[in-house]
Formats: structure tokens, sequence, C-alpha cells
């Protein structure tokens, strides 16, 4: 731990400098202006949010919250693709890119539904038309970054407790 906190973060694999100049080409060359893996779970919008509440990664008001938020969306597409957000490749000066995280850090910042980052980042994604490029050859993000620390915050479990609120029997 760093400092009595608990901390995980992907760091870039030892590779060749010829395949990170290869990433960085692809992400600089792509319309989005980033690089992620699809998410290995197959399953729509309103279904993450399920398993998040399932395995206790927010608790029931966020996640009513967001659900509310997302359907009252004209353009919310349940069945769009969801991407990985722990490691990836991106151009800061990329426009499209841009207007993304503005839009995700405008909304996300006013915490006023889920803790997680996903269901949103996977609806303004949809909601901008945007493809990120894929890792070379199906790669996993796992080829290119390594996990070192270990979660914070209870292994990213979360209860009411956490939220400063009490006697919300369905999250405890």
């Amino acid at each position: 731990s760093f400092r009595g906190r608990h901390y995980a973060f992907w760091r870039p694999r030892d590779l060749s400098p010829d395949i990170w100049d290869s990433l960085v080409n692809i992400t600089l060359a792509s319309e989005a202006g980033i690089m992620q893996q699809i998410r290995p779970f197959d399953h729509s919008a309103l279904q993450e949010m399920k398993f998040i509440k399932n395995h206790k990664k927010d608790i029931s008001k966020n996640i009513n919250a967001s659900k509310k938020w997302f359907l009252s969306q004209p353009d919310f597409n349940n069945t769009s693709v969801s991407y990985r957000n722990n490691a990836f490749v991106y151009d800061p000066t990329n426009e499209r890119f841009r207007k993304l995280m503005t839009a995700f850090w405008a909304h996300y910042s006013q915490e006023e539904d889920m803790w997680r980052d996903q269901p949103l980042y996977r609806y303004l994604v949809n909601k901008f038309g945007l493809k990120p490029e894929l890792y070379p050859d199906n790669k996993e993000v796992k080829h290119f970054f390594e996990q070192k620390g270990v979660k914070g915050h209870n292994g990213h479990h979360y209860s009411v407790k956490d939220d400063g609120i009490k006697n919300d029997s369905k999250d405890k």
C-alpha cells in the first residue's frame, strides 16, 4: 500500500518500442482517438447494472438513479458495446475523444448516480457514434498492460455505509 492506502493500477508491460509505436500510430489514425478491449461480458447495459448490484459494486440508490436517467435518454441503447476502461491508449488531441471525456466527466463528477464508470462510458460511446480501435490481433489488454497493487476500498465492494445513508436494508 501507499501511505496506508490500497491502490491498483495497470502499467505498460516492458515490450518493444516498435509495439508501442504501432499502438500509438493506430490510435492517432483512428476516428475515435482511443484503443480499448471490448469487455468480455455479453450482457446489456441494464443487465450490467443488475450485475453491479448483485456483486455489491454500488448501492441500490445509485443504481436506481442511473437506471432512471438512462431510461429517460431518448438515445439510450441497451445493447450498445461495452469496453474495458482499466487500461487503454488514447490521443488527448483527438476532438472526438475530448468530446467523449468532457461529456463523461461533466456527468460523472456530479455524483448523482452510479460510482461505476462502465455504464455511463458505454452510453456516451454509443451516443457519439464512436468505435474505439481494438488491440491488434484481438489481443487482450493484459497482453500490453499488467496489474499491480491491490483493489482499494474493500475490493471495490460497497454498501450504504460508504454513502453515509442509514437503514437501507437492501444493500447491507
